[in-house]
C-alpha cells in the first residue's frame, strides 16, 4: 500500500531534540538516540558519514570543527516498539526535547 509521508514503520519513533552553540574547533557533541539522528549545522542539513559519524548512541562527531558560534540542532531519534529509552543526557548548555 502506498503512503503520503512517513511510512508506518516510522510512526512508532520518538524524538529528542538537542541545540549546541559550538565553540572553536569542537567536534562532538552529546546526544542520545538509538535509531537515527538529523543533524544541521547554522540551517544545513548535514550528511550522515560524510559531515558527522553517529554510531555510538551517545554522542555526534562533525568531520570538520565547527567554528565559534556555529548553531548545532540535533534530532536523535528512538524506536518505541523496540523499547527506545528516550533518555536525555543532562547538560545546562543543551536544551532537549521530547515529543
Amino acid at each position: 500500500m502506498s503512503y503520503i509521508g512517513n511510512s508506518p514503520e516510522f510512526w512508532n519513533l520518538s524524538v529528542n531534540k538537542y541545540t549546541y552553540t559550538a565553540t572553536a574547533g569542537q567536534t562532538v557533541f552529546p546526544c542520545v538516540y538509538d535509531s537515527v539522528v538529523d543533524v544541521y549545522l547554522n540551517g544545513i542539513k548535514l550528511q550522515n558519514n560524510v559531515d558527522y559519524v553517529a554510531n555510538d548512541s551517545v554522542s555526534m562527531t562533525l568531520s570538520t570543527g565547527a567554528v565559534a558560534g556555529d548553531i548545532i540542532d540535533i534530532s536523535g531519534y528512538f524506536n518505541i516498539s523496540s523499547g527506545g529509552s528516550g533518555q536525555m543526557l543532562g547538560s545546562s548548555s543543551v536544551k532537549a526535547i521530547s515529543y
